[in-house]
């Protein structure tokens, strides 16, 4: 669930793979540590139970809520910025009229789609006759 939201952010912040990663933390960051740090302390009662299976649920979810914050704040967000899609999910400004999304491409996205686009030219189709 944190990886999610910080790819969620990753892919509608501006920029390079580098400046939409750090854009994703400072934008969601705070939260997603937030709701991890709440849900450790709402198991911490758990921890003092007398009961094995109670127990064993709060170390598995310690567990999980510690290596869910780990991959979702420190290692995706690296390797959002040297490996993450080159496209961006831009909101539309209200200020326009439009609502909605906008695909945004960068250099490297719009080079590597003319390369893919100049192969597919030259690979002929055939037409419904023909089929």
């Amino acid at each position: 669930d944190y990886s999610a939201h910080i790819a969620h952010a990753y892919m509608h912040a501006p920029g390079t793979r580098p400046e939409r990663a750090r854009g994703a933390l400072e934008h969601i960051g705070p939260s997603v540590l937030n709701g991890g740090i709440t849900t450790f302390v709402a198991t911490l009662p758990l921890a003092f139970a007398r009961t094995y299976v109670f127990q064993v649920f709060f170390r598995c979810f310690v567990l999980i809520v510690l290596f869910g914050l780990y991959f979702g704040v420190v290692v995706l967000p690296v390797v959002l910025s040297l490996v993450g899609p080159t496209v961006s999910y831009a909101k539309h400004d209200e200020k326009d009229g439009s609502d909605g999304y906008e695909v945004i491409y960068t250099e490297a996205h719009t080079k590597s789609t003319k390369r893919v686009s100049s192969e597919l030219a030259e690979v002929k189709h055939p037409t419904a006759e023909e089929i």
